[in-house]
Formats: C-alpha cells, structure tokens, sequence
C-alpha cells in the first residue's frame, strides 16, 4: 500500500478522546476551545501565559500541586517522513507544577519536566501588586506567539507546529526577567503585554551551566496581544491578534564535538535552522490571529527568522513558518460528552542552503470530552516534503495515539 493510501486509511479510522480538567490547569493564552463556555478558570500568574476571561475571583491555597502526564503510541510510520519521530513509545510530557503563595502578591512557579534533562523547566518569582506592570524574575517560558505559551493539556492537536520548535529554542525557556501585565490587562481586559530580557542560553544546567559569566547573548523577547471578541461578540467569545518580537546575538558554536555543538544549539533562538558556526545576529518576527465562536475555533500563526553573521554578512539564513488551526465542537453530545473535529495545515521553509528542506504538514482526527478527566488521542498525519536533487516531491504517513491525564 503507498504513502498516502495509508495516510487516508488511518485518518478515515482515527478517533482521538480528549479531557480537560479546567479547575485544575493554568489557563492558556485563550480559552480552551474544548471546555464549555460556562467553565470556570482561575487567575493565572505564570509568566508568558495570558487570561482567560473573565477569570474566577476564588481564595487560593498557599501551595498548590498540579501535574500532567502525556504519553505517544505510534501505531503506524513511514520512515521517509523526516520531520516524524519513528520510535513506537515515546513519554512526551511528564510534568509536575507547583505554585506558591507566601505572601500577598507574590507567586512562585516551579515546574519540573521529568521527559527531559535536567528537570527543571520552570524556577520564578512573580510580583503582582501593580496590574499593568507585574514582574517575573527566574528561569521562565518565553512569549514566543500563541503557539509556544499554550500549554500542552490545552493543545487541540497532539502537538504544536514543528516549526514552532524549530525557529525558537528549546523548552522555550531562559533565565532573567519579565514585566507584563496581570490577569486584568489594560482598557477592561482588551491589552496584554510581555517583555522579558533573558541570559540567551537556555535553561539552567542544559549544555553549559548558565551563570553571569557566560551571559553573552541576551534574548530579548517582546509580545503584545489584543482581544476584542468581548466587544466585538460576546462576553466570553474570541476575536484576538497578537504579535512577537525576538532578538539575540549568539556567539559561534564549535563544532568540534558535535553531540556539545547540538545541545548548545538547541538553545539558541532559531536552532540549527541558523548559521551555528559565525556569531550571529537573529531576529524573529511572529504574528498570530485567533477565533473562538459558538463552537468554532480557528487559529492563524506565522513566523519569520532571519539570522545572519556578523564578521561575514553574506552568510545568512532565513527561514518561515505558518500554519493554520481549525476545530469545531458538534452540536451534539453523549451524555457529558462533547466531540470536536480538529485539523492543522502547516507549511514551513527553512532555506538550509539545500535543496528538500521545504515540507508541508496535513494533520486531522476527532477530540472526545469525556468525564473523567483523561485525554486519549489518535490523529494521523501527512508529511510532504521536497526530495533533494529536484527530485520531485514525497509523502510520508503517521498515525499517532496519544494518552494523558491532567490533575
């Protein structure tokens, strides 16, 4: 059976379950768009992370422990699809968050990652008392668009873009500060903002020990995010835009150990989509748009990076990335089951200097919402992808079943 025919045959049998536990995960930069209107969120101070709306005004507890669990089944491959993980099992997320309250406009985030070493992904403190100016200072994620600052319990897909891992950096976090506004935003919750200046080299630990003495590339991240569906549609509907700015100047990587030279670029904004081996200028320029409206959800990105040497300006790199999401919740339900469809085009050109760098994604399944709160998820996807040498095009197929608990 070719690529694509099995390709068809599992998304024509591909049928994800997905639960959400709204009480007890941080919200994302918007709603969920498989949680009921009437869902209730709580405020959120995890920096990066934008407001639900109208967010429940409810004590909290001095230490709160929350958690996610998120596991891959490849059940089906096809190897010339490169841009796909091959292994069978794979355990994708593995989460522990807890939050800190010790006094009153302070909040603290730790976040431990257990998929990945070292653990640590989230150490920060957050100072709240001012609405339109709080402060976070710590090892944090970076706004990098709507993409990078949903969390992964709220995703609708199995996963995000893969350009969007690929053009920023990896876990998405560093280590500095960040000044942004609170739950309430400005002009009634219309504006949000964040701008962070960070070390530019990663999380603590990963590669090379990020200390002062090696900060010498700072990233500074800027993101600004306008909603104005509660004017424009209702109360709790979705009409947002948002936009990112990001610029660092990194140091050249030293190939000489290639397994060192891989894990310190995977730190660095743009990865190995930049020219690792000059110092570098990088910028990264994103828009995003999104929609969520009786049932329907749709969500715009798109991204640009170029970097480019600073000792030899003829050698740079430029790459692009969009993508398009789109998800509508059934006028029907199952007892206290909802279904959705969901599907995601994405399109992304990295202009590596070589040819077959070019691919496509086409990505659909159907989201259940059951009680308890488990997600089970099978999507497939399709690959196609420029062959080298011009060579014509290829396709390559995946199916993916994916299981994970939030608490």
């Amino acid at each position: 059976m070719r690529a694509i025919e099995k390709f068809a045959l599992a998304l024509a049998l591909s049928l994800p379950l997905f639960a959400a536990r709204a009480h007890a995960q941080e919200p994302p930069p918007l709603p969920p768009p498989l949680l009921g209107v009437g869902a209730a969120m709580p405020p959120s101070t995890d920096p990066g992370m934008f407001p639900p709306i109208a967010a429940a005004a409810q004590p909290r507890p001095i230490v709160e422990v929350h958690g996610f669990v998120g596991t891959w089944l490849t059940v089906a491959t096809d190897a010339d699809a490169p841009q796909h993980a091959t292994d069978t099992f794979r355990m994708r997320w593995a989460v522990v968050r807890l939050d800190a309250h010790p006094a009153p406009h302070v909040h603290v985030l730790t976040r431990l990652g257990f998929m990945s070493d070292p653990a640590l992904l989230d150490l920060s403190v957050s100072f709240t008392k001012l609405p339109a100016l709080n402060l976070t200072v710590g090892q944090f994620r970076q706004p990098f668009g709507a993409a990078a600052t949903t969390l992964a319990p709220q995703l609708v897909m199995v996963d995000r873009p893969t350009y969007v891992y690929a053009m920023t950096k990896a876990s998405f976090r560093d280590l500095g500060l960040m000044l942004g506004t609170g739950d309430e935003g400005l002009f009634g919750g219309v504006l949000h903002y964040r701008v962070s200046a960070t070390a530019g080299t990663g999380r603590l630990l990963v590669a090379a020990p990020t200390l002062a003495a090696d900060v010498r590339a700072p990233l500074y991240t800027a993101r600004l995010f306008a909603d104005f569906g509660r004017l424009a549609l209702g109360p709790r509907d979705r009409l947002a835009v948002g936009a990112t700015l990001a610029y660092t100047r990194d140091p050249a990587i030293d190939g000489a150990d290639p397994a060192a030279a891989r894990a310190i670029a995977a730190n660095a904004l743009g990865r190995t989509w930049t020219t690792t081996t000059h110092e570098r200028d990088t910028l990264l320029v994103g828009a995003d748009a999104t929609l969520s409206v009786a049932g329907f959800w749709a969500q715009a990105e798109w991204m640009y990076l170029a970097s480019r040497a600073t000792d030899d300006r003829s050698v740079r790199r430029r790459a692009t990335g969009a993508s398009l999401e789109l998800a509508y919740t059934l006028p029907l339900a199952l007892g206290d089951t909802k279904l959705q469809l969901a599907t995601r085009g994405e399109l992304a050109d990295p202009d590596l200097d070589a040819p077959g760098d070019g691919y496509a994604i086409v990505a659909g399944g159907l989201n259940v919402l059951p009680e308890p709160f488990i997600r089970a998820s099978f999507f497939a996807q399709a690959t196609i992808y420029d062959r080298p040498m011009s060579a014509g095009r290829a396709v390559g197929g995946e199916a993916t079943f994916r299981l994970a608990v939030a608490y």
